[in-house]
């Protein structure tokens, strides 16, 4: 049987491991030296497992956080609670951000739309029409009888001159023609893609407002609903019965359901999509050009 002096030392031990000491003693009552040592030993391991195991949860969370913050690597959206995505995005979840501050975002970011290629000028689009294969020949057709005219010997004669002269008139007036009349078109296309700019509603200083959804910025807070178009890649925080049409993304034809939960990683691979295999796309993630068919979310 374990002496006074042994049990007192494994109780001192004990304590260190978060165990309750009076539990430890009354069973070293009824054990051998051996036993006991063995079954505190246990004990001792299994509590710093423990505490090691959420250590490695907290400091993961925070590590994740911080390399989102500094932008090391790509930001895995969904795995972040809505307390960590505020803290990331430096946005609240209830009140969105401050107008102030979404323009100052919009100022360093950008409009909330694909880069665009730069609109060809008037001297480009006249160059392009030169640069026509059919016009290069007329052209080079142009050049070749004034040529042949100028070793003629009726060379001084400026009628002779006529018809290479009028062919470059003609080709010059083409492509005038056309490339004012592209020009026209597109600037046409630009003030319809204007005029017809989609909507977004976000919560703007705790209230809801309706801006353009150029006008996006990261850390807003969306307000999706039935029939609306989604105007940006999201995280969902809250979402009620919601399914989204993915077909322009996945070319999966089906409603997707959405959820605001944060999905835990199963062993053999069974993540709960079509057929159980795993879904396209994470299901508390929201993108840009999908149609909302069904709940609302935010």
């Amino acid at each position: 049987m374990a002496d006074t002096e042994d049990i007192a030392a494994a109780a001192d031990r004990v304590i260190t491991g978060g165990i309750d000491p009076t539990e430890a003693l009354r069973g070293a009552e009824a054990q051998t030296d051996a036993e006991f040592a063995d079954n505190v030993f246990k004990q001792h391991e299994e509590a710093i497992n423990v505490t090691r195991k959420e250590s490695y949860l907290s400091a993961t969370n925070l590590l994740r956080v911080k390399e989102a913050k500094e932008g090391k690597k790509d930001t895995e959206w969904d795995k972040l609670d809505p307390a960590q995505l505020s803290d990331v995005l430096s946005t609240s979840v209830e009140k969105g951000l401050t107008n102030h501050e979404a323009q100052i975002r919009f100022e360093r970011d950008g409009p909330n739309e694909l880069e665009k290629p730069k609109r060809p000028t008037f001297c480009v689009l006249f160059i392009i029409q030169i640069l026509n294969l059919i016009i290069m020949l007329l052209i080079a057709a142009a050049i070749a009888s004034i040529v042949v005219n100028a070793t003629s010997p009726n060379s001084d004669d400026p009628i002779s001159y006529v018809e290479g002269i009028a062919i470059f008139i003609i080709v010059f007036l083409n492509a005038g023609i056309g490339a004012f009349t592209e020009n026209q078109a597109a600037g046409a296309l630009e003030a319809l893609s204007k005029l017809s700019q989609p909507k977004a509603r976000v919560v703007r200083e705790g209230e809801e407002v309706e801006i353009p959804s150029t006008h996006i910025v990261k850390g807003d807070v969306l307000l999706l609903g039935v029939g609306d178009i989604v105007p940006a890649d999201c995280r969902l925080v809250i979402a009620d019965d919601l399914k989204v049409n993915e077909m322009l993304l996945t070319g999966e034809p089906d409603d997707v359901s959405k959820f605001a939960r944060m999905k835990k990683k199963k062993k053999g691979g069974d993540g709960g999509g079509h057929g159980g295999g795993e879904k396209l796309t994470p299901e508390n993630m929201a993108f840009s050009s999908c149609m909302v068919t069904n709940g609302k979310s935010t």
